[in-house]
């Protein structure tokens, strides 16, 4: 099945030299290295954009901006300049020169792949050579740069993520956010708090404590009991040895847990694994995003949720649909990289989650609606993944949104994965949330006073490296940062008790 959406576009020639402005598109450590490197040469850069900012957001003193949320008084101006893809994945710089096409930027310098949809190979050549002097230390000498974008093909919207199909039964690869262990009394978790993955991650080297583990899996034993028929530790010899052809059948690929997936069963928003839980830890402690699933066609249909994706498709621009689908069997896999962010912090409040659970004998983290409280977020757009994973994990989630159109696409957001949303364009805090989520930049402009985060526990997502938080703030204890999980060389993560 697919779903399609097409235009044209008329051939374009630009000149480019240090004198023409410059927007960079990406602000990880691509864009900030070409900024300082452009910046050095005295190129004006006059701003970033990225799919995934919030109103009102600064980089390196330049404002950041999505390409369909550019302030009118600044959308002429910033047509007129150079965009600069900034992303590291190469393979993914077609897709995002389509997106600005579609918003009327016609400047583009990006790094184009042989039998892109706008080149031939010898034009491809040009343009590649070009891209890679202009961003070198000394630049390029007068130079034009030509960018034929003869015609942009159809956006097509296909089940890219299907390994295999039979009249019964569909084999797919599913995000692993939306797998859930389900064991003998059919209670769900995430697999970031299954005590399999906890024993996998020790067998990786990474932190943990072996009779910490086996405690977790005497707290699961309505759920794992029936995997501790010896002793304890003789299962984690039994588990060390799969561990190690785990390792190795990763090693030549994904073939082996592809021929041999796990099977789930549709769960109202998620899927819970009936066999293969093993498999399924393994890989989400080996930081993948998606991992091979054996499910009922009726269960792929239930994901697929084709009514509500249809509304999406119509009535959303292309670069938002692309990014409600990356959980969706519309994945566009070569978008999947932009995730990398939402990921960290999704993986950070799940660990934030286990360690404040752990502290309560018997507190298990089992999957039921709306039973952890309210998880508010603020200053972030309406398509974040990290919002809707604690929705699936039971929470009520809150978030604050400048615009009334910011609100619908997060509730179709929302809807696509069974979730519900309460949204608002106050920037008021619900009366005690359980977590508080908040970027650095609205925490800069909203809480430098202990009374405009009331919450039982404050997370600060994007914190500039060595930037320190009001001194009240620091007073408080602080639960979890990103030694292990890192969003990258530039920001932290931090987690407070606030009560």
């Amino acid at each position: 099945m697919e779903r399609k959406r097409g235009m044209k576009v008329r051939s374009s020639t630009f000149f480019l030299d240090d004198t023409v402005p410059v927007v960079l598109y990406g602000g990880g450590v691509r864009g900030i290295q070409f900024f300082h490197t452009l910046r050095a040469r005295g190129v004006p850069i006059l701003a970033f954009f990225d799919i995934n900012a919030a109103e009102g957001t600064y980089l390196l003193d330049c404002p950041v901006y999505t390409p369909t949320a550019i302030p009118e008084e600044r959308i002429g101006q910033l047509r007129s300049a150079l965009v600069l893809i900034a992303l590291q994945n190469a393979g993914i710089h077609e897709d995002v020169v389509k997106l600005l096409v579609r918003q009327g930027f016609a400047k583009i310098l990006y790094l184009p792949l042989a039998g892109d949809s706008f080149h031939d190979n010898a034009e491809a050549l040009l343009l590649r050579q070009t891209y890679l002097a202009y961003t070198e230390e000394h630049g390029i000498d007068e130079m034009h740069a030509v960018l034929p974008l003869t015609e942009l093909h159809s956006v097509e919207y296909t089940e890219q993520v299907i390994l295999k199909k039979s009249n019964s039964f569909v084999i797919a690869e599913i995000p692993l956010q939306l797998l859930a262990t389900d064991g003998h009394n059919h209670a769900a978790e995430s697999f970031a708090y299954s005590p399999v993955t906890q024993l996998f991650s020790f067998f990786s080297g990474r932190k943990g404590d072996l009779g910490a583990i086996e405690e977790s899996f005497y707290a699961h034993e309505e759920e794992f009991g029936y995997l501790l028929k010896k002793t304890f530790y003789e299962y984690v010899s039994d588990r060390q040895l799969l561990y190690g052809r785990f390792s190795a059948a990763l090693g030549e690929g994904m073939q082996f847990f592809q021929t041999s997936p796990s099977y789930g069963v549709w769960r109202d928003g998620y899927f819970a694994i009936e066999d293969g839980n093993h498999r399924t830890a393994f890989l989400y402690d080996k930081n993948l995003f998606f991992a091979p699933v054996r499910m009922t066609r009726n269960d792929y249909r239930k994901w697929r949720n084709q009514i509500v994706a249809d509304r999406i498709i119509q009535e959303l621009a292309d670069e938002e649909v692309l990014r409600i689908f990356l959980w969706h069997p519309y994945t566009n896999k070569r978008f999947v990289p932009f995730m990398q962010e939402d990921c960290v912090l999704i993986r950070f409040l799940l660990m934030l989650e286990r360690k404040r659970c752990d502290k309560e004998s018997g507190c298990l983290l089992y999957r039921l609606p709306k039973s952890r409280g309210i998880a508010a977020f603020f200053g972030f757009p309406p398509v974040f993944y990290p919002m809707l994973a604690l929705s699936m994990e039971g929470y009520d989630v809150i978030a604050s949104f400048e615009k009334r159109r910011d609100i619908c696409v997060a509730e179709m957001f929302f809807s696509l994965y069974y979730q519900d949303i309460t949204t608002v364009q106050k920037k008021e805090s619900p009366h005690m949330p359980e977590l508080l989520i908040a970027t650095w930049d609205y925490f800069q402009m909203h809480g430098q006073e202990n009374a405009a985060f009331l919450c039982h526990v404050l997370v600060l997502t994007d914190i500039p490296q060595g930037q320190q938080p009001p001194i009240w703030l620091r007073e408080r204890k602080e639960l979890l940062h990103t030694d292990e999980i890192k969003a990258n060389e530039h920001y932290d993560i931090k987690a407070w008790e606030m009560n």
